[in-house]
């Protein structure tokens, strides 16, 4: 939820690509959008082990699966704990990549922030996740 000026609710959709926008010709950074942060944190949230049902209500995702549809409508527990857990599991591992520090062999072949920055000038790897965790 992106809250609003009193911190509550959340902003159209509209507004935050606008402050996005502006920020990147303010500052000169390469064009990512925020479905690119989305992607990116929701794929490095798998790769952390998190369920791909917590995954889906934290992108408030609604399933048209028929094993999905049946989840909805027998299963009444909204995931609050899971999603706060795996938030919070995902927010470690930020400030663990901010932080410089690498966890595991295969986070020495990834690209620190610095470097990851740079690939979103080509556009292939623009829209990838920009830090594989």
């Amino acid at each position: 939820m992106k809250p609003n000026s009193e911190g509550e609710g959340s902003l159209p959709g509209a507004a935050v690509a606008r402050t996005i926008t502006r920020a990147q010709e303010r500052f000169g950074i390469a064009k990512w959008s925020a479905h690119d942060l989305r992607r990116t944190a929701l794929t490095g949230m798998a790769k952390l082990g998190v369920a791909p049902i917590v995954l889906g209500h934290i992108a408030n995702h609604r399933t048209t699966t028929k094993a999905g549809m049946t989840l909805s409508v027998y299963v009444q527990h909204a995931y609050e704990k899971e999603k706060r857990e795996a938030l919070e599991l995902w927010a470690d591992r930020l400030q663990g990549i901010i932080a410089g520090k690498r966890q595991s062999a295969e986070d020495a072949l990834m690209p620190t922030i610095e470097e990851a920055a740079t690939l979103f000038d080509d556009p292939w790897i623009r829209h990838r996740p920009f830090y594989s965790i």
